[in-house]
């Protein structure tokens, strides 16, 4: 935690006396500082219980804003880097680096809302399967549950992308539900369970729901709201494609609807 804390004070100081310096060497720190900004080192009790960083998120996040520009556009500019960097974070023998790579991923994939996408079809195909990979790797680890929301919007980004375009690395929809429900079913906390299957309920507005609809069933039973409308989408508005895909738009619709 020292070291990590004082090589970000340090970075924080050249960008405050030597800005151009900084900018100039982006690339080179830009990845690490993209995942140092969610780095759980020295954080207290009371920061942890209230979701703040601590010392050593609150320094890289602070060269973060002295040296780049935005947060978003930043993350854009560099996408390529920092998603080369979650995905290596994933492979990490500590559930810490595992998480902060989990949590990059997501932040990346909620780039795209408006706009050319940051994320080349490839990249997403990629973090798509990392995901799936941790998912299916081991037992739960404390934070693995910030993997689930990484996977909707990526899912959503393939989909959007043009049919030439698409990586044939993407996952499909079927085995991102299936490793989610896995997840679920394999749950430490009711709260993990939920929270997978909320994720599973998103990522199935584009897929076929009969294979999980008992669990998003029980999902729903037990107050999860997005199970809820899933089910309810999935009975009046859900049309599947002879491929086992699924009308996107008239989904997300029917689900708002639903809600």
């Amino acid at each position: 935690d020292a070291s990590r804390l004082a090589s970000g004070v340090a970075l924080c100081q050249i960008a405050s006396v030597a800005p151009s310096v900084a900018r100039a060497n982006a690339p080179v720190f830009v990845a690490t500082a993209a995942l140092a900004r969610y780095d759980p080192g020295q954080q207290t009790e009371e920061e942890a219980r209230e979701g703040k960083p601590g010392q050593v998120a609150r320094a890289w996040t602070q060269l973060w804003e002295e040296a780049l520009p935005s947060t978003a556009g930043a993350l854009r500019l560099y996408a390529d880097e920092a998603a080369a960097a979650a995905l290596a974070a994933l492979k990490s023998p500590t559930w810490a680096m595992r998480r902060q790579g989990a949590l990059l991923i997501a932040e990346l994939a909620r780039l795209d809302g408006s706009g050319a996408p940051a994320l080349k079809p490839t990249a997403v195909a990629d973090l798509a399967a990392g995901v799936v990979e941790a998912l299916g790797t081991g037992r739960p680890w404390e934070g693995r549950d910030a993997l689930f929301p990484a996977l909707p919007p990526l899912c959503i980004l393939h989909a959007q992308a043009d049919a030439a375009a698409q990586s044939a690395g993407m996952p499909s929809r079927a085995v991102m539900c299936a490793a989610l429900a896995a997840e679920a079913q394999r749950a430490p906390t009711g709260a993990y369970a939920a929270a997978a299957l909320d994720a599973m309920s998103e990522v199935t507005d584009a897929t076929a729901l009969e294979a999980h609809l008992p669990l998003l069933l029980r999902a729903a039973k037990h107050g999860s709201a997005k199970a809820a409308a899933a089910t309810d989408a999935a009975d009046r508005a859900v049309e599947l494609t002879p491929s086992g895909g699924a009308d996107i738009a008239s989904a997300r619709a029917a689900r708002r609807d639903a809600a």
